[in-house]
């Protein structure tokens, strides 16, 4: 699920310190032309009251946001910083300070920031708020809980809050809770377009599925060009599109990328690319290397970390922001590249030795792009590893998860036509969903050399 940007704190007035009367004038007519669109007169103010008075630490708080509005970020962290070094109980400065650096992805330090407003102002519902998400993209979700929990008490009536403590419930897998407050997020905000996806993916996956196909027919209905709610109700109503919309997969990825990796290894058992690693090295010579090697829906490197010492050279290929920030943290690829694979793929001006597909397939149905592609950048005698979801019968189809299963036949069928021989096939569970295995398959495949 997605989680918003941090929202800006709205400009009041700091009562930390006493400005001389004349400042205090100043300072209030700064802040109606920023709250008017005045930008130009509001900086203009805030530079005379900092001539008069060097040491006004509300006015850098000000100026902090007009540098904002226009974009100019690093200008507006310098001189939010000078606010809060001038005053430390300046806790709009802080909420300020603390709001922007999330929004630029610094999360650690936008906490921090937040933190400090909030042990001077510890009854302000949207710092609470920006706390949570920042800490929710840190990874620690149940803090991030606690601070949204903390917001909702403090204003039962902030819709936000409501629908990022939906978010932060879901990744922590508190299904109900999810979803009792996506339910109260709607309530307050009825064409709140998220809330109600949201709200649909958690009764997908509580198998409430005629509440989930409600959901994601309001969600249609507020936002007609929702693609990602479009392919879910085609899974649901049993049509199989050739692939999920790109906007499904970002969307997915982006809201996950926080808790995907120990959920993935945890509750869901998946253990892939160390198969997939494993059934590589019985076709390989001892001492084999890979001098390029690239990793198809990379995500946050589970798959690239498995196979990174054996590789010289390491790229990796995602739609994710979020999840390609997971797996520059772990210092193993030596290019991460953004975008759709099919895209971005051919556009790579190198060939490789190797290509990795990890749990790639199951949000692509027609695989004759990919393995075409796949084909024109694989050297002769590299070695294309993957994994599906098993099927049986036709060629592919949306299952009611929203991915993709493909039969073995028309693997094999594409492997021969694009040049490639199948080495191994093995079949294995794939990750699991409850107590049951998804059944599917691994493959090695090599590139003909003639």
């Amino acid at each position: 699920m997605k989680i918003r940007k941090l929202k800006r704190s709205k400009i009041t007035k700091h009562k930390g310190s006493s400005p001389s009367p004349r400042i205090r004038v100043l300072l209030d007519r700064a802040s109606s032309c920023i709250a008017s669109g005045r930008l130009g007169l509001a900086e203009d103010i805030c530079r005379e009251i900092v001539k008069l008075s060097p040491r006004t630490s509300e006015a850098y708080n000000i100026l902090g946001l007009i540098y904002q509005e226009r974009g100019m970020i690093k200008e507006a962290i310098a001189v939010l910083h000078k606010a809060v070094d001038l005053d430390a109980s300046n806790a709009n400065a802080f909420f300020n300070l603390g709001t922007i650096l999330g929004q630029q992805g610094q999360y650690d330090q936008a906490a921090v920031a937040l933190q400090k407003g909030l042990a001077i102002a510890p009854g302000t519902p949207k710092a609470r708020n920006n706390l949570g998400l920042a800490l929710a993209r840190m990874g620690k979700l149940d803090d991030a809980i606690s601070s949204l929990e903390k917001a909702t008490e403090l204003d039962g009536h902030y819709g936000d809050a409501w629908f990022n403590l939906g978010d932060a419930y879901y990744c922590r897998g508190k299904l109900q809770k999810a979803a009792e407050a996506f339910q109260r997020c709607i309530r307050l905000v009825p064409d709140f377009v998220e809330a109600h996806y949201n709200l649909s993916i958690v009764q997908h996956d509580q198998k409430l599925l005629p509440d989930a196909i409600r959901s994601l027919q309001r969600t249609i209905e507020l936002a007609p060009e929702h693609t990602a709610a479009r392919h879910m109700l085609a899974a649901l109503s049993g049509e199989t599109p050739d692939s999920a919309p790109p906007e499904f997969v970002t969307h997915l990825f982006d809201q996950y990328s926080h808790g995907f990796e120990d959920d993935l290894t945890g509750r869901l058992e998946y253990r892939i690319p160390n198969r997939l690693r494993e059934l590589l090295y019985l076709h390989l010579a001892p001492g084999t290397r890979f001098p390029r090697a690239v990793d198809l829906g990379c995500g946050t490197g589970l798959s690239g970390q498995a196979f990174s010492d054996i590789v010289d050279y390491l790229a990796g290929i995602d739609i994710s922001n979020n999840m390609l920030e997971q797996a520059s943290r772990k210092d193993i690829y030596n290019d991460l590249i953004r975008g759709d694979i099919c895209e971005q793929l051919p556009q790579l001006a190198d060939l490789y030795n190797l290509i990795i597909a990890t749990d790639v397939m199951v949000y692509i149905g027609n695989l004759e792009p990919l393995f075409s592609a796949v084909s024109r950048k694989a050297l002769p005698g590299a070695y294309f590893v993957f994994s599906v979801e098993s099927l049986q019968g036709q060629d592919f189809t949306l299952q009611a998860t929203g991915r993709y299963a493909h039969a073995s036949a028309y693997i094999s069928k594409l492997a021969v036509a694009s040049g490639f021989t199948v080495l191994a096939q093995e079949q294995t569970g794939i990750r699991k969903e409850g107590e049951t295995w998804i059944p599917g398959e691994i493959y090695i495949l090599q590139k003909k050399t003639t």
